[in-house]
């Protein structure tokens, strides 16, 4: 899993928010950590990080857990990072848990234009890949961004619930829920332990 953090000045969701699941560290996180708030923030028992993980899992399944409010250049960041991963698979199927984000009020039509633009260095990854959004209340801006991803021969559709997206993905709903619980769990658990 590959697990990383980038300094937001924007407020972040309570620890309390997302449920404890006990969960055992990767050897293979990657982690990039920005910011001298962090120390203050879990005195107070918040996030003042954002924080997007992925997992990997075999044979071309991707997971995404996005907490907090995502930026403009911490989507590109998280969208580096993942493609450059040599372990991704090209055409995966993706399930993105954006339930425990939000995304930016100053990010514009433009800026997902551009954002979904930024795919074609990705090509040869992009193109038959199937992204299922389960989105909360940046459910119109999702919904741009999988009108506008269709040009690179990429499917997405933004769905409220798990079970439509699994069942669309062709994955097991259940284990793609104890999935996300851990990467919330990590993340979490992340923000609260570094020193």
């Amino acid at each position: 899993m590959r697990l990383y953090r980038a300094q937001s000045a924007n407020r972040r969701p309570s620890v309390d928010a997302f449920p404890s699941v006990p969960s055992a560290r990767s050897p293979r996180v990657a982690r990039t950590d920005r910011g001298a708030d962090a120390a203050d923030a879990r005195v107070q028992g918040k996030f003042n990080q954002m924080s997007i993980a992925y997992r990997i899992k075999e044979p071309d399944l991707v997971l995404e857990v996005w907490v907090g409010t995502i930026r403009k250049e911490e989507l590109f960041e998280h969208e580096r990072r993942l493609m450059s991963d040599p372990q991704l698979p090209s055409a995966p199927r993706v399930i993105v848990d954006m339930t425990g984000a939000s995304l930016d009020p100053a990010l514009t039509r433009a800026d997902i234009r551009e954002f979904v633009d930024f795919y074609q260095h990705y090509r040869d990854k992009k193109t038959g890949t199937k992204i299922a959004i389960v989105a909360g209340k940046d459910f119109d801006k999702a919904s741009l961004y999988s009108q506008l991803v269709a040009q690179w021969q990429v499917k997405a559709i933004v769905f409220t619930t798990f079970t439509p997206a699994c069942t669309w993905l062709g994955v097991n709903e259940t284990e793609v829920r104890e999935w996300m619980e851990q990467i919330h769990a990590e993340l979490l658990d992340d923000s609260t332990s570094d020193p």
